[in-house]
């Protein structure tokens, strides 16, 4: 039953968010600095948070720490969804 399903949000590539900012760098989007936080301060500030919104913010990070991707095209396919990569969104918004 889809209402009690886990959708999983990607694109037609998995990449990583170094891989987003270089994309929207290329086509002259981006040219803010990159600040990296370590991945030891993200888990211990998950293991003292709180709060659950703070927990999940903080354990999404340490996800895309380790590298995890995203990448469903059987969920997309079953709902009929186009697919975006990150360069087509980027030159849309060069465009627009």
């Amino acid at each position: 039953m889809a209402s009690k399903a886990t959708l999983e949000l990607g694109g037609p590539q998995p990449i990583s968010q170094l891989d987003a900012i270089r994309e929207f760098q290329e086509v002259g989007l981006c040219g803010y600095p990159i600040e990296y936080i370590p991945l030891e301060l993200l888990e211990k500030q998950f293991h003292s948070a709180t709060d659950s919104m703070q927990k999940s913010m903080l354990g999404l990070r340490i996800g895309m720490a380790h590298g995890d991707s995203i990448l469903t095209r059987s969920l997309y396919q079953a709902f009929h969804i186009r697919l975006h990569s990150v360069r087509d969104i980027a030159c849309e918004m060069v465009v627009a």
